[in-house]
């Protein structure tokens, strides 16, 4: 069996964030979006306000109410009981990555104490710039430019448009753990 690196994005992949911040994109403007209306990373046709939109991601307590991508803790288990290394690779406003790590420890991804706590993770907008064997990312750009021999998206309303290249798209963690597991894992 090889041993993978296996990076995974955190929010659409592992955190269900889009449900809580348009949520609250909606108490501040009145205007309700949901995550099927989304179609897009650019949010084409919305006309959102994307200050406010991305100002959400700095408030401190965003992720208290952030629920877990369904199976995702488990999926991430049986990839590190196969013996694989996973590491979350996630963009990040400065202000909140504090926020997503303790999401991230309290929902039993991450553990340690102190510096250890960020081992296993890497906080980077620019996905191309990770070193991995595989991508797990709802975002089709990111896969795009990993330089990895496998890219999954995994399947979001705001990714179902797009046509895939150069990656496969999975519907869940059960899908990725099984792909992974045919990789050789």
């Amino acid at each position: 069996m090889n041993r993978l690196l296996i990076c995974v994005d955190v929010d659409g992949v592992c955190a269900n964030l889009h449900p809580v911040w348009l949520r609250r994109y909606a108490e501040i403007t009145g205007r309700l979006v949901r995550p099927e209306d989304i179609r897009s990373w650019d949010f084409g046709g919305l006309q959102l306000d994307k200050r406010i939109l991305f100002g959400i991601l700095d408030e401190p307590n965003l992720y208290d109410e952030v629920k877990e991508v369904e199976d995702a803790y488990m999926g991430v288990k049986c990839l590190r009981l196969m013996g694989h290394r996973v590491v979350f690779c996630t963009s990040s406003t400065p202000a909140g990555a504090t926020s997503k790590m303790f999401w991230l420890a309290e929902h039993g991804f991450i553990k340690g104490r102190g510096l250890n706590v960020w081992r296993d993770v890497v906080i980077c907008h620019d996905k191309s710039l990770l070193y991995g064997d595989v991508l797990v990312d709802d975002h089709a750009g990111n896969l795009e430019t990993f330089r990895g021999k496998a890219k999954i998206l995994f399947d979001q309303p705001h990714n179902r448009s797009l046509v895939e290249k150069g990656f496969v798209r999975l519907y869940g963690w059960h899908d990725v753990v099984n792909y992974i597991l045919r990789l050789g894992g």
